[in-house]
């Protein structure tokens, strides 16, 4: 079952490389595809630009079979530095624990109101 779905997502990354036509963010989602095949995993910066780009290309995926590292302190740390908007773009990825540990991190789940003077309830950086 996890070969599968590690399957279906170098699949599905591929696909969205070749549609990507910014060259900027084809290098990115290349690399991304590349740590993938490696590492069977994301990084939180990876998931997100893999994300934004296939809701942007409109390829059919399923967010929870990507899996996103957040076993490293850098990953933690690009987990906890990013946007609200950038943490709920890939929180459906996230596993409970991993979204526990947003919480922890200073995030909201998406669709909760903010809270008042939270980091991470404010804009986009």
């Amino acid at each position: 079952m996890k070969r599968r779905q590690h399957e279906s997502c170098v699949k599905v990354l591929e696909g969205v490389v070749k549609k990507e036509n910014d060259r900027r963010s084809w290098d990115i989602l290349r690399s991304a595809l590349e740590y993938y095949r490696q590492h069977e995993r994301l990084t939180p910066k990876y998931a997100f630009v893999v994300f934004w780009r296939l809701k942007y290309h409109k390829i059919d995926h399923i967010p929870k079979f990507f899996k996103v590292g957040l076993t490293s302190r850098k990953d933690k740390t690009a987990l906890r530095d990013m946007s609200p908007r950038h943490v709920h773009m890939i929180w459906p990825a996230l596993s409970p624990r991993q979204r526990q540990l947003a919480v922890r991190l200073g995030h909201c789940p998406p669709g909760d109101p903010p809270t008042g003077g939270s980091r991470a309830h404010g804009g986009d950086r």
